[in-house]
């Protein structure tokens, strides 16, 4: 099964993204040297792409909802959707979404002297280090979030 076969079918809460463009206004700053002047002035935009700006392949793109707490000081909060990359290699480091003993987790990744764990961003998590007979597989890299303010 594919990487994205096991997102797909293993996350609930799961958006594709389509290969379509999804252009935005991006305000553009301008230069101020004191005074009452606009900091941007919205007249003055570039237009991006965002599946250009958060993801390196978009036919691989996912926006996945996160639900719990385990990724708070990593600045990721319950209800957040975030951007996840299929095709991204996984790192050291790296925040992922992996499948641990069939369960859909998205954890830091750590590779260090020898030993694998997946660490959450929350003290009150323990760090679980992965086992030779557990069953382990990281599906993609997280490389965004995204939050509704109201």
């Amino acid at each position: 099964m594919s990487q994205r076969d096991h997102l797909e079918s293993n996350v609930s809460e799961i958006l594709k993204i389509s290969n379509q463009t999804v252009p935005v206004r991006m305000l553009t700053p301008s230069a101020t040297a004191g005074g009452n002047e606009p900091l941007y002035d919205v007249d003055k935009y570039s237009v991006v792409d965002l599946l250009e700006m958060f993801y390196s392949n978009p036919n691989d793109a996912f926006i996945l909802r996160i639900r719990g707490d385990s990724m708070v000081a990593a600045g990721i909060l319950d209800g957040d959707y975030l951007s996840v990359d299929c095709e991204r290699p996984v790192t050291n480091r790296d925040i992922v979404v992996a499948v641990l003993n069939g369960e859909v987790v998205v954890k830091r990744f750590v590779c260090e002297g020898g030993i694998t764990s997946l660490a959450s961003e929350n003290h009150t998590y323990r760090v679980r280090e992965i086992y030779p007979d557990d069953s382990f597989q990281t599906i993609a890299v997280i490389t965004g979030v995204h939050r509704k303010l109201f």
